[in-house]
């Protein structure tokens, strides 16, 4: 996004040159018709994502027009999927619209502590396709460390206290392996009032300690276990028992989880890698960590108050997209190489897919639909009562000048907090960052500033009928046709020796 002069200018995105989309364009066809032909067909969650992802960033696919007012210089924007599965983009741009909301809007001046729980493998398929369940686990998670902040404080004297947390749901692992998983922001420490009529305070929590984690741990685990008996799951095991012959995405989700192939002529092989010399671990002692039965609780990163970049970056983290693109190569005999984001114990640093195999992997990473991936509990829950007093002050964002009101110069930066939500203003109401402001934040760009002429850009029109969509590309130099899908391929066929 640099120009000459190193002065920052937008370029449109051409994602049909990304190797991810030239491996869905090539193989996708023919990855649905073989699984049909083998009893199975994806159900329309997963095909909306795998076929909305060759939409993203089309031209061809609908555009909106941001012109100038002053030389009237256009560029052109292209409608993205909104996927939240594993489009590289889209996945991108929610983890940082979703950060800066969290900093801006939500988590108050406070420090903060991260709170990661991972399942026992035999839970992460049952939690893979049962969001339910996956709520289920979050809130016994979230009450048992509530119960040890509250006990913490009780030894310091602070009755009557209330805490707060904000959720991130997780199901993939650095190898594109289906590891459902929770990542839980935890105000560290709890907030109460001295008076009924006062303000709530803050108090942090005293110092945390290795037991007090180990106790989470075993909490959780018992808790757990008792839910899966009560709901009848309690002898289920992915690794153990085969999902249904007849529901594909079921045996996607199994053979994701144990690192496996679950379709073609390797069905049931692990997933080739590449392996160098072992990695030889330094034996340190763990910190604020404790397993119990394949419940590992994980609770060392604490964020000071006033380090809020540092708590916008742990954000991102938590909200991240499941696959590096950089990350994705190929090699000589078609294969693709993913590298892992840190050598494993046996010396592995890459794995080997073959395009079929990546596919399977991208489908049992798309979420169930209607399923949350961030959550709110205590303070900072929607329905809290105290929510409003300890929430810090919404900054309202920057507006474009169509948008700004006409009677004053410019809108103030810090305005006023609104009573009710219908004296509230859209900017205080508005959720989401928009695609300029978001791209000012991130990347320091002032997308509605012309490159030209210094003047000022607006959104003057959204494009979406087909002969309009090719008269645009023919006049910039693009194809006016999305990139065509190949057709599907037959499969090879077996050669038979008769004169053996």
């Amino acid at each position: 996004m640099s120009g000459p002069g190193h002065e920052r200018r937008y370029y449109r995105r051409q994602p049909e040159r990304d190797l991810l989309y030239r491996t869905l364009q090539d193989n996708l066809e023919t990855f649905v018709a073989t699984s049909r032909e083998q009893g199975g067909d994806l159900p329309q969650h997963v095909r909306h994502e795998l076929y909305g992802y060759l939409d993203c960033g089309i031209l061809a696919r609908g555009a909106a027009r941001v012109a100038c007012e002053v030389c009237h210089d256009s560029i052109w924007v292209a409608y993205s999927c909104k996927g939240r599965g594993f489009c590289p983009a889209c996945c991108a741009r929610r983890m940082n619209d979703t950060a800066a909301h969290l900093v801006d809007r939500v988590i108050p001046r406070v420090p903060v502590r991260q709170w990661v729980l991972s399942l026992p493998f035999r839970l992460r398929y049952l939690c893979a396709r049962d969001a339910s369940l996956v709520r289920a686990v979050l809130r016994i998670f979230v009450q048992s460390v509530n119960r040890c902040l509250r006990r913490l404080c009780r030894r310091a004297g602070i009755r009557t206290a209330q805490c707060g947390s904000v959720t991130a749901v997780q199901r993939f692992a650095s190898s594109l392996g289906l590891n459902v998983h929770l990542h839980v922001l935890f105000l560290d420490g709890v907030f109460r009032r001295v008076a009924p009529d006062s303000a709530p305070v803050f108090e942090a929590v005293p110092k945390l300690a290795d037991t007090d984690v180990a106790r989470v741990a075993a909490q959780v685990q018992k808790r757990v276990s008792a839910l899966l008996e009560k709901r009848g799951l309690a002898a289920a095991d992915a690794a153990d028992g085969a999902p249904e012959e007849d529901d594909l995405f079921a045996r996607l989700c199994a053979a994701s989880v144990q690192g496996r192939i679950a379709t073609g002529p390797k069905a049931g092989w692990r997933v080739s890698k590449i392996a160098g010399a072992p990695v030889l671990l330094s034996p340190k002692p763990a910190t604020l960590c404790a397993e119990v039965d394949g419940f590992n609780v994980h609770a060392t990163a604490r964020i000071h108050e006033n380090d809020r970049k540092a708590l916008e970056r742990l954000c991102r983290y938590m909200l991240r997209p499941p696959l590096a693109r950089e990350r994705l190569t190929q090699i000589e005999n078609g294969q693709l190489r993913y590298e892992l984001k840190r050598p494993w114990s046996d010396g592995t640093t890459h794995l080997l897919f073959t395009p079929d195999e990546l596919i399977e992997r991208l489908c049992a990473l798309v979420p169930p639909p209607k399923s949350h991936l961030v959550l709110y509990h205590g303070v900072l829950a929607s329905h809290a009562s105290w929510r409003k007093e300890i929430l810090p002050e919404p900054q309202t964002p920057w507006l474009p000048p169509w948008e700004q009101p006409q009677d004053v110069p410019s809108v103030p930066l810090t305005p006023p907090r609104a009573t009710s939500s219908q004296d509230a203003s859209p900017a205080h109401r508005a959720r989401r960052l928009s695609w300029a402001a978001l791209l000012k934040r991130i990347f320091s760009l002032e997308m509605l500033k012309c490159s030209r002429c210094g003047g000022r850009r607006k959104v003057i029109s959204f494009v979406t009928d087909p002969g309009a969509l090719a008269r645009i590309c023919s006049s910039l130099g693009v194809s006016p046709e999305a990139p065509p899908l190949r057709p599907a391929r037959p499969p090879p066929q077996v050669e038979l020796d008769f004169f053996g």
